[in-house]
């Protein structure tokens, strides 16, 4: 009997791994991922390249030509649009030629542009204080996949009688199967990781995590910090000086072009700090073991923060420039923020220093957080929702 064929077209496969991993006995599963490091981490989990597809956005794109870079800088302004619109014509030769049954994506923009013959289900990479769940790209859709409740019932107060129950699945999030199965790094990791990033052990560990839109383009602090380069080094020499800590910076992948900044690369040649260089790194396996390191979490809007919480992580959250972020179209409302919400740099020094003297700081309200936010917390949600994928191709 010919099994029925699965296309996973994929922003992340730490993530989707695990339910790949639950359907092959089934399913014909293939990937479809359109970053080159994603290839490679791929193959490292013995996935054969034929069941991988790679499509490179725009073909001339990453070209080392000078005329085609020259090229570049002229198209930089409208790359976004062109790098869609050639990901839709290879996704749409891919849905030709292999005949899916079901496409699942962890990405909800680009399949929602195509027009398929069999469902389309969308997770969302990430649990994000951002308008994820709440896109009108859902209604694209003929399966949402929810982390909980808490979604559920924010779609239906946002969009009332428009959207379809039915099309709602609260299933648990897949971001969250690697740290049920593994929530905390033992001694030897935790060593052999800290001598890899050059870091001391016996310290406290922050990271800051932003995401690349809560501030406007390129930006990871609020105007209000000033040259958000010298706010760095000032937050960098705080947790390394005054708290005798370890300091890591893991930007967002769309803002790579940052690490080249003098002042970033000055920071992270001191002692006691770390660069996580997500141009190279960007969604594998390695990004888990540093939210399991890390101590403190600073971040904004980003769905670091919700993994954060769930991992236990003491979560300072930076507020939004409302220029760029609407609190009443966020998937989770503003004050749904178990940890301290800062609005300049003294607030972060002064919640760091409270979470370094107080124990047990929001311990509470983390706890209703996960109740509410994530179904059945606990349980490896990949059981969940692999179930929920065999009755949809039954």
């Amino acid at each position: 009997m010919t099994k029925k064929k699965i296309l996973f077209l994929a922003d992340s496969t730490n993530d989707l791994h695990d339910l790949y991993n639950n359907l092959i006995n089934d399913y014909d599963v293939y990937w479809v991922v359109y970053y080159k490091d994603l290839v490679e981490d791929l193959k490292k989990k013995k996935i054969s390249s034929e069941k991988i597809n790679y499509i490179s956005s725009f073909d001339f794109y990453n070209s080392k030509s000078f005329l085609i870079r020259l090229l570049k800088r002229f198209l930089k302004i409208f790359s976004i649009e062109i790098d869609k619109i050639s990901l839709i014509k290879k996704i749409k030769k891919i849905d030709c030629l292999i005949k899916p049954d079901l496409w699942i994506t962890d990405t909800g923009g680009i399949l929602a542009k195509i027009k398929t013959k069999a469902l389309k289900c969308q997770f969302k990479h990430s649990t994000t204080y951002k308008k994820y769940f709440l896109n009108k790209n859902i209604f694209d859709y003929d399966y949402i996949f929810l982390p909980g409740v808490y979604h559920f019932n924010r779609i239906l107060e946002f969009y009332g009688n428009k959207i379809d129950k039915k099309k709602l699945v609260v299933a648990g999030s897949y971001r969250l199967a690697p740290f049920v199965k593994k929530k905390a790094l033992n001694n030897l990791e935790k060593k052999e990781l800290l001598k890899k990033f050059n870091l001391l052990e016996n310290k406290i560990n922050v990271l800051f995590a932003p995401t690349h839109d809560a501030f406007g383009k390129l930006r990871f602090f609020h105007k209000n910090f000033g040259n958000q380069f010298d706010a760095l080094q000032k937050i960098s020499d705080y947790i390394v000086n005054k708290l005798n800590g370890n300091f890591i910076l893991k930007l967002h992948h769309y803002q790579n072009s940052l690490l080249e900044n003098d002042k970033i690369k000055h920071i992270f040649n001191n002692k006691n700090n770390y660069v996580f260089n997500s141009k190279y790194e960007h969604q594998v396996e390695e990004n888990g073991d540093i939210y399991r390191l890390s101590d403190i979490i600073i971040t904004d809007t980003s769905g670091v923060s919700t993994t954060g919480i769930f991992l236990g992580k003491k979560i300072i959250f930076l507020e939004p420039d409302t220029k760029y972020h609407n609190w009443n179209e966020a998937d989770i409302k503003s004050e749904f923020r178990p940890g301290f919400v800062c609005n300049n740099i003294d607030e972060i020094f002064i919640s760091l220093k409270k979470y370094l003297n107080q124990k047990n700081l929001f311990l509470n309200e983390r706890e209703k957080f996960l109740e509410e936010m994530f179904f059945e917390h606990e349980k490896d949600p990949t059981i969940k929702i692999s179930n929920s994928i065999r009755k949809i191709l039954n």
